[in-house]
């Protein structure tokens, strides 16, 4: 029988890890208008950034395909939606007799700050809050049907992340910074950003952070191809290496 600790350590790991649980912001900072909307594929692509460590848990790289539509609210204010496809055998060997492949599914809501009006000339700035989940399985700790030590998986992921950009005729740069944090509860309040687990609420104490530079090139009003690219720093004092993440795809806009 393992240790409840254990079974929870599980859980959080297969969720960090699962490929489906990474995500770029993959746009500038221009929230959408009201009334408009648009669609998006993005292919992304996850590995180590120590080339000693790719492969040597079977696998050189994680990648899924994610497939979001956004909606302008009000001035300012847009939300989405993401839905990601796992694309990565990751097997299905191991003490928990568990498939660790995970899809994900993200919705955020993004304010903009900065130039409301879109000006080419003027940094455009915008912060997002969301939520990620995933879909894990459960956990078989045990051979027995009726084994109590299977687990059940109730996971968030809580994202926090601040974009700016500013266009240069067709080109429009933009870099982000986000950060991220799992919870057994949606969190609607950041609280993980500030305070210590307890009272009731499980989250955990590690924050991943990422950086990440791309841009969207507006082929036409109604196409922007987008490649954006970045790393996810070290999650805790006791891991050495980074995490490289690659996005490249298409964001698709209406009634612009």
């Amino acid at each position: 029988m393992n240790h409840p600790f254990t079974q929870i350590s599980l859980i959080v790991m297969f969720s960090m890890m699962a490929s489906g649980c990474y995500m770029t912001a993959h746009r500038s900072a221009d929230v959408l208008s009201p009334g408009e909307f648009s669609v998006s594929g993005n292919y992304i692509n996850v590995k180590p950034s120590n080339e000693e460590d790719q492969g040597s848990d079977g696998i050189d790289a994680v990648e899924y395909l994610g497939i979001e539509g956004r909606v302008g609210v009000f001035r300012g204010l847009d939300v989405g939606y993401t839905y990601a496809k796992d694309l990565t055998d990751l097997g299905g060997d191991g003490e928990a007799n568990v498939n660790l492949e995970s899809n994900t599914h993200w919705f955020d809501l993004k304010y903009q700050i900065l130039n409301k009006d879109k000006f080419d000339d003027k940094l455009s700035l915008a912060i997002g809050y969301g939520f990620g989940k995933p879909d894990l399985p459960d956990l078989d700790f045990g051979d027995d049907e009726d084994d109590e030590d299977d687990v059940t998986n109730e996971m968030w992921l809580n994202h926090i992340y601040v974009t700016g950009s500013r266009k240069y005729g067709r080109l429009n740069p933009f870099a982000t910074f986000r950060m991220e944090s799992t919870s057994k509860d949606i969190m609607l309040v950041p609280k993980w950003l500030w305070a210590e687990p307890g009272d009731g609420d499980e989250f955990s104490e590690e924050i991943r952070k990422q950086l990440t530079v791309g841009a969207e090139f507006a082929l036409t009003d109604m196409f922007h191809p987008v490649v954006e690219f970045g790393r996810y720093f070290k999650m805790s004092p006791t891991e050495d290496e980074a995490i490289n993440i690659m996005t490249i795809g298409v964001n698709i806009y209406y009634n612009r």
